[in-house]
């Protein structure tokens, strides 16, 4: 019976809502299998595209459950692995294979009865390209196949328990990114598949399985030396063997370039049996293959001039990103919930590429792995920030190229902004004495200013009438040594010392000042390529008016005498308003530098018993009466 006679067949079941019986079952199972193993490719498609129709149809059986052999699965899964295939043949593939994988079939079950799908998918690797492949597509229907697919088949292999093909289906998966490719899909695209919490959950049963898994049993020792040979190849590429020289076998290279303790050197093999699990050992093997040369350049530079105590630990690296990225939280860092950060080869390669940068940056030593693995909990939290507006392979992207200096910074924000949450009820008061202090402290910079004494002019010094011989053209002014009063006399020219005037100078008192006041006398020059000597200084007139009506005004021809005496007498009257903004910047960056540093030596709120706010209080008020910026 050919396809499209049962094609026919189908539409009529479908209209009268009936199953087919077991007999007819048998025979259009088996005709559509003749088809499909035959050599005719369009009978070979079009009967692939009738079985997934029949299988909705078909009757609980165990003689059509056995007509699902490995012979006609091998076929099904080269068909959906060609580079061509179309979207309508790879649904009708997959749609076969999930209802196989949903047991609804047979009438008798047994632990092999998914057999004849599970080890022709082992070492299938073209298979899972596919899948990768047309996941880009973006066509919903299909993906929603195939993360169905994807999700039922590591069920039914967690269930097995079968480490052999489990450990086949992962290496699949991870070799043609899989993983990565689902989580690159626009956020909106992946929101819309059903399926994908499912996905999530039977990977995650994967990966604990895995996880608990040991290398020393089978099948995973295996894995031990090809991390090893993985590992030596990339050493003798980046010419890091014995002597510097590259060499293409393990005995040319020195472990001890990859952070081992000369113990663990000359063993690498044990020190992966007894630190590893599969999972680190996948990861690492399927990072040091990627084919981004990024790494191995970092890695190459960086044996060159490191020392025993500074080689990168690149093993305890391998395990640690493994531990971070197969734990993360997502309640914590919501903007991977629809990413999977483990199995996913492109967001580890950022990772290690990101320590190893790192660690060079720093020049960190042996006992800093800590600090490092530290700062990857914190680039977790950087590529979670950049989730809610950037793409995955965006984010990736800029992890690989983030400067230390730059995620050092994200840090110190961060732990800023996690300090002031913890400690707001409480920073009231602190946050007034900090900013007394710092006032007091930039008050007391502008007074020994003062009292060192500048030259400052008699009269606008932009005049162009001639100065009269023996006319005093300069004053010396200088606070005096109580601060109390202003000094200040008349010169015809500038001394190559300050002149003592304490006796013989003219006074102000402080306290008969009324108003101190400032106007710009440089002029805005709008050509720009009229250049002249106005144009290069910035005079103002400072002037300070008694409470008698008198006034005294000197000219300064600079923004620094400017801001030195114009804001420093202001404060001297303990007139804070109005002051500059170079000196109201100084006041906001010291009053941010002292509080953030002051903060780091704070205990989280939840390290705190419960309801103990004096303690709060007691710890901010003599944080605050220390006087950090002093010392």
């Amino acid at each position: 019976m050919d396809y499209n006679r049962i094609n026919q067949s189908l539409k009529e079941l479908r209209q009268k809502q009936q199953k087919l019986d077991e007999p007819t079952g048998i025979t259009y199972v088996k005709g559509l299998k003749q088809a499909i193993l035959g050599p005719d490719e369009m009978a070979k498609v079009n009967s692939i595209v009738v079985l997934a129709k029949a299988m909705e149809f078909l009757p609980r059986s165990d003689p059509i459950f056995a007509l699902f052999d490995s012979q006609l699965f091998a076929y099904l899964l080269d068909a959906a692995s060609l580079p061509h295939t179309a979207n309508e043949s790879m649904k009708a593939v997959l749609r076969i294979l999930l209802t196989f994988l949903w047991g609804i079939l047979p009438e008798t079950r047994s632990p092999t009865m998914y057999d004849p799908l599970l080890w022709n998918l082992c070492d299938n690797r073209p298979f899972f390209e596919s899948l990768a492949a047309k996941l880009a597509d973006q066509d919903i229907r299909l993906a929603l196949s195939m993360v169905d697919f994807v999700s039922q088949l590591l069920y039914r292999t967690v269930e097995l328990k079968n480490a052999e093909i489990m450990l086949s289906e992962v290496r699949c998966m991870t070799d043609a990114h899989f993983f990565d490719t689902v989580s690159m899909l626009p956020y909106d695209f992946k929101a819309r598949l059903d399926s994908f919490a499912a996905l999530r959950k039977s990977s995650q049963l994967v990966l604990r399985y895995l996880s608990a898994s040991s290398l020393s049993s089978e099948p995973f020792p295996a894995l031990i030396n090809e991390c090893v040979i993985a590992m030596t190849r990339m050493m003798s590429e980046c010419g890091s063997g014995r002597n510097g020289t590259a060499g293409p076998s393990a005995a040319n290279s020195d472990y001890s370039k990859v952070g081992l303790p000369e113990s663990a050197a000359a063993d690498p093999q044990n020190y992966i049996q007894q630190h590893f699990s599969p999972v680190a050992a996948i990861d690492l093997i399927c990072m040091l293959k990627n084919p981004n040369m990024t790494f191995k350049k970092n890695f190459s530079e960086h044996t060159m001039f490191a020392g025993e105590a500074t080689y990168f630990p690149l093993l305890k690296f391998a395990v640690g990103i493994t531990e971070l990225l197969s734990h993360m939280d997502t309640v914590k860092y919501s903007n991977f919930n629809l990413i999977f950060s483990y199995f996913n080869g492109d967001l580890y390669y950022s990772f290690m590429s990101s320590a190893l940068k790192f660690w060079m940056a720093s020049k960190a030593e042996q006992d800093d792995f800590g600090h490092i693995m530290t700062l990857l909990e914190t680039l977790v939290a950087y590529c979670d920030s950049m989730l809610r507006t950037e793409s995955f392979s965006s984010v990736t992207d800029q992890v690989i190229s983030l400067k230390y200096s730059q995620i050092k910074k994200f840090q110190l924000e961060k732990l800023r902004l996690v300090k002031a949450a913890a400690w707001s009820e409480s920073m009231g008061s602190f946050n007034g004495a900090i900013g007394k202090q710092v006032m007091d402290f930039v008050k007391n910079q502008r007074f020994l200013e003062l009292s060192k004494g500048s030259w400052v002019y008699v009269q606008n010094p932009l005049d162009e009438s001639p100065a009269v011989s023996g006319k005093p053209v300069y004053y010396f002014l200088v606070l005096s040594s109580n601060n109390k009063s202003l000094i200040y006399r008349e010169f015809i020219r500038k001394h190559a010392h300050a002149p003592n005037i304490d006796k013989d100078g003219i006074v102000i008192e402080f306290k008969d000042v009324a108003k101190i006041d400032s106007k710009p006398m440089t002029e805005k020059i709008d050509a720009e390529n009229m250049i002249n000597v106005s144009s290069r200084l910035n005079v103002s007139r400072i002037e300070i008016y008694t409470k008698d009506g008198n006034l005294f005004s000197f000219y300064v021809d600079s923004l620094g005498q400017l801001y030195s005496w114009l804001d420093g007498l202001k404060m001297l009257l303990n007139d804070n308003s109005a002051l500059s903004d170079d000196t109201m910047y100084q006041i906001d960056a010291l009053t941010k530098i002292r509080t953030d540093i002051q903060l780091i030596d704070l205990a989280d709120r939840q390290e705190l018993k419960f309801g103990d706010v004096k303690h709060d209080s007691l710890q901010l008020e003599s944080l605050a009466a220390s006087h950090f910026y002093y010392e």
